[in-house]
Parts: structure tokens; C-alpha cells; sequence
């Protein structure tokens, strides 16, 4: 009696897993943005201004985004005003990078007043962060950004970091896309 109530359970389970096909759909799959479409959102001018209201500083800022291939993009970002307490850089600083499903990864070695920056812009909310580290003034040991940058403007924070025992310095960035 005890083999026949076991085996009550195992033939209903394996008569509802007959070999019937069913008609139901397949789920549809979530697209995942791509890579290109996803850095066509940034491509273009944004301009915008930095300020550091603690130091009385503001100045001018300015990207250009340009895609260079279908994984690689490129950002020239100049900069106006007294830059980490020293004069703007002269030229565009630009920032090469990589793009992935994960969102843009940027390098800019020995970038003028900036020292080596990395840089990534993720998929997915446009969360920035960005290092400089080795920048070639005295006083500054570091710099760092974070904020978002969506396909219509940037929101920016960063942060100085002194050599000589100093409170950080911070300041924010504002960008909007110009064309």
C-alpha cells in the first residue's frame, strides 16, 4: 500500500510533464543597448561651467564627444579659468577611451595641468567617476570627479587633493549639450 501511495505522486508529476507541445510564445528576450548606441547619446558640444565657491574660482568648460570606431571614443575637454589654482591649460585635454556594454572607459596620460587621468561613464545612469593622479603642480597630489552624465547634461562634483596636509578643495561642474 505504502509502494502504491509513492508511486501516486511520481505518475501524476510525470503524466503533466508528457511530451505535448505547447503554444505559448517564448518570452521575449530584453534588448541590451549596444555600445554605439549607447555613446550616440553623449556625441556632440556640451558646454557648462565649474565653479570652487570655497577659493572664489569659476570657469568656463567645454566636451566635445566624438566617436572614433564602433568601441572607441574620444572626449576633448578644455577648460577655462585658474585651473587647480594655476592658469587653464592651453590646449584641449583629450581623453581616449574604450566602449563597452558596461559604458566608456577613457585614459588621458600626462594630460596637461591634470597629471594621468582615468576615466568611466557607465551604462545605465551615467555615473562618472575619474582620477588624476601625478599632476605636475606643486601643491596638488590628486583630483577627483563624480556625478552623472546623462544624454542631456552633466552633473558633476570633484575634488582636490594637497600635498602639504591641506583640506581638500571641491567644487562642481554643470554641462549641457550645446548641439
Amino acid at each position: 500500500m505504502r509502494r502504491a501511495a509513492a508511486a501516486l505522486p511520481t505518475a501524476v508529476l510525470l503524466a503533466a510533464c508528457g511530451s505535448e507541445t505547447s503554444n505559448a510564445p517564448a518570452p521575449t528576450p530584453t534588448p541590451t543597448p549596444s555600445p554605439t548606441s549607447f555613446v550616440t547619446a553623449y556625441a556632440g558640444s556640451w558646454t557648462g561651467m565649474w565653479s570652487d565657491a570655497a577659493a572664489g574660482t569659476s570657469g568656463a568648460v567645454f566636451f566635445i564627444v566624438t566617436p572614433t570606431s564602433l568601441s572607441t571614443v574620444d572626449v576633448a575637454v578644455t577648460l577655462g579659468g585658474n585651473v587647480l589654482g594655476g592658469t587653464a591649460p592651453a590646449n584641449p585635454v583629450t581623453f581616449s577611451g574604450m566602449i563597452d556594454q558596461q559604458g566608456m572607459h577613457f585614459t588621458a596620460p600626462m594630460a596637461d595641468v591634470l597629471g594621468d587621468c582615468t576615466a568611466t561613464v557607465q551604462t545605465g545612469g551615467g555615473a562618472v567617476t575619474a582620477h588624476c593622479s601625478n599632476v605636475p603642480l606643486t601643491t596638488v597630489s590628486s583630483f577627483d570627479v563624480t556625478g552623472t552624465w546623462t544624454g542631456g547634461a552633466a552633473h558633476l562634483t570633484y575634488t582636490v587633493t594637497f600635498k602639504m596636509g591641506q583640506p581638500p578643495a571641491t567644487g562642481t561642474a554643470t554641462l549641457t549639450r550645446s548641439q
